[in-house]
């Protein structure tokens, strides 16, 4: 298994008043070493030895090959996140619950997921302190209501059939970000994504603090009426002549690619 090793979390366009450079600082290199299964320092600086939850927890790490490590505070950093059986086959699958772990009292001490985080079939609701997911994050029919301290996601972010409003505290989604059938209403400090975004479907109504889109932005059949603090979107805007609240002129200023209107809703 493949474990990479975030060393700058910062991915953000450097951007003037007409001028939007794109200019990522991620930095991901394979590091096969970064993460061991390290029972020794786990809990030092906070005393978690006796958290019960925790315990169950790095026994299921162990047992089901979710590697972690600690930091110098005793937070875990997981390689990856999915409940402990990841199949489809629902017979098969063995979630934390079943284990008799919970998922909120867990993530208060889980600060970071280096790879992908899946959180389908997880009945985790507030993701409490983490601050980053190196890689894709699916959320979808997931039961989270809080991103909690999130900030940074690495790869792709989809929300179809989430519970999540607001996304709160994250400021960038490397990837491309699906809010299509999703329940987000706000996009709370986000500043940039890093791919195609699809807004159509959505309850959307305020791009708010956004700033760069860096492939496709679908408006079509969207509820998009303020485009917000918006520069710059890198491939090709889509709107519709039903059904839609952006304008051709509204994107003309931004718009790098092509801006075309959709006549029907596929």
């Amino acid at each position: 298994m493949k474990i990479y090793n975030i060393i700058s979390q910062s991915f953000k366009p450097q951007i003037t008043k007409n001028k939007v450079t794109h200019n990522s600082n991620l930095n991901i290199h394979y590091n096969p070493s970064n993460l061991k299964k390290d029972m020794v320092s786990f809990g030092k600086s906070k005393n978690y030895g006796q958290n019960s939850v925790l315990k169950k927890a790095i026994e299921v790490f162990n047992k089901y090959g979710i590697n972690y490590q600690t930091d110098e505070d005793g937070m875990i950093i997981l390689s990856e996140y999915h409940q402990p059986s990841h199949t489809y086959d629902l017979k098969k699958k063995v979630t934390f619950t079943d284990l008799g772990i919970d998922e909120n009292e867990m993530f208060k001490y889980v600060k970071e997921i280096k790879g992908d985080a899946d959180f389908r079939f997880s009945q985790l609701t507030n993701m409490g302190n983490l601050e980053c997911i190196g890689g894709n994050a699916d959320f979808t029919y997931s039961k989270i209501n809080s991103t909690g301290n999130l900030k940074y996601i690495g790869g792709n972010a989809d929300f179809e059939y989430s519970k999540i409003k607001s996304l709160g505290n994250i400021q960038s989604i490397n990837g491309y970000a699906n809010f299509e059938y999703s329940n987000v209403k706000k996009l709370g400090k986000l500043e940039t994504i890093g791919d195609w975004v699809r807004f159509r479907n959505s309850d959307i109504t305020n791009l708010g603090n956004l700033q760069y889109i860096g492939g496709n932005a679908w408006f079509d059949y969207s509820e998009v009426k303020n485009l917000g603090n918006l520069k710059s979107i890198e491939g090709n805007a889509y709107i519709s002549q039903q059904h839609c609240n952006i304008s051709k002129d509204n994107l003309k200023n931004i718009c790098k690619g092509k801006i075309i209107i959709k006549k029907s809703h596929l």
